[in-house]
């Protein structure tokens, strides 16, 4: 029997954060409403704490640095084992489909080059095989496409390469906050991906320092994403070509799948193609983007209001500017209780329009300053 996937802890804080933050804007709706300065604390209070839920954290941070010195141990010594028994063919991401167990998922790395794609009952749980003169070892991002699997709730091999170009850029954007930008392209049986800014660009700098690992079998990171593309097509991957470029930020990688796509009838470009582009950089909606358009939206609705009132005032009582905006409102439903006044409203208008603009349009501004 299948087990679902246990959705992320945060999603229950994000939830009430969610639900605090709605409770406050109708409570401070109400405050103005019915002038009470009682619900207008207690708007502002929950407003507050529903914000600082949605973007809280319950993960524990560490150092990238850290990260790095603990992986690349490992990448050296599997580094120095496969250049020591000079195997010099081009590591083989192969798919569960390959494996009995189907939770087993290995790299294949013949002896020599063009070797042979070793059929499924040649394959081998044990780490060197006779049968096919090669070695299987546990792919490095094996463990880091399975925690991609448990942070979308979906797994990689009841998904098809549309949803893995669609989320993927999400999830290192905004779940994880690993990228600044991730950009997937496919044409026939190739991938081309950039990653922008990554944390691991130290330690994908440092792999490059070994051969038979960057070229081949590929750093944490780029194996990840073979593994995840092995569970999404049903079939072997192999990493052509992996570059990184002078100042570190950007890692290009090209993949290519060794056989037909499984999972899939036709692939083309246009059917996966980036859901939205500026300047030549994938810009994917996050939850910042979603949120930032009912903040303006909010602010202004505020704006047209004070222009309203303002300009009803001028008409109809002949008031200045100064008494519009400065003078006291006490016993009417624009001072909320709390003696608010029209200059308050234009601030908090202004502010939630602009802060809702800028959510919004803050990564096609980074990227056309960028371009």
């Amino acid at each position: 029997m299948p087990q679902s996937i246990a959705k992320p802890k945060r999603s229950f804080s994000r939830a009430v954060g969610w639900t605090f933050l709605f409770c406050g804007i109708v409570a401070l709706v109400n405050s103005i409403i019915f002038a009470s300065s009682i619900l207008a604390f207690i708007g502002l209070g929950l407003a507050f704490w529903g914000a600082l839920l949605i973007y809280l954290r319950q993960e524990k941070y560490v150092k990238a640095m850290l990260i790095d010195s603990t992986a690349i141990s490992s990448i050296e010594n599997l580094d120095k084992i496969i250049t020591e028994l000079k195997y010099k063919g081009k590591g083989i991401h192969l798919p569960p489909e390959y494996f009995k167990d189907p939770k087993s998922e290995l790299v294949y790395i013949p002896k020599k080059e063009g070797a042979e794609i070793p059929l499924a009952e040649e394959t081998s749980e044990e780490v060197f095989s006779q049968k096919t003169q090669g070695m299987f070892i546990t792919p490095p991002g094996l463990d880091l496409t399975n925690y991609f699997e448990n942070e979308l709730g979906k797994k990689f091999a009841k998904a098809d390469l549309k949803y893995l170009q669609n989320n993927l850029p999400k999830l290192f954007m905004e779940n994880l906050e690993i990228a600044e930008d991730l950009e997937i392209e496919i044409e026939n049986n190739t991938f081309h991906i950039k990653i922008m800014n990554s944390v691991y660009k130290d330690l994908c700098s440092k792999a490059r320092e070994f051969s038979s690992i960057c070229g081949s079998v590929g750093c944490p990171l780029c194996s990840s994403i073979a593994c995840a593309l092995t569970r999404a097509t049903g079939n072997p991957i192999i990493i052509e070509k992996n570059n990184l470029s002078t100042d570190g930020n950007v890692i290009e990688t090209h993949y290519r799948i060794l056989g037909t796509i499984k999972r899939q009838t036709e692939v083309t470009s246009a059917e996966v193609s980036v859901p939205f582009k500026f300047a030549g950089r994938h810009l994917g909606y996050t939850l910042p983007d979603v949120v930032g358009l009912p903040i303006a939206a909010f602010g202004l609705a505020i704006l047209f209001w004070v222009g309203w009132l303002t300009w009803y005032d001028i008409t109809t009582w002949g008031k200045s500017l100064f008494l519009i905006f400065f003078g006291s409102r006490a016993g009417e439903a624009i001072s909320a209780g709390i003696d608010m006044r029209v200059i308050y409203y234009l601030l908090i208008g202004s502010v939630l329009f602009l802060s809702g603009i800028f959510m919004f349009f803050r990564k096609r501004l980074r990227a056309h300053v960028e371009e």
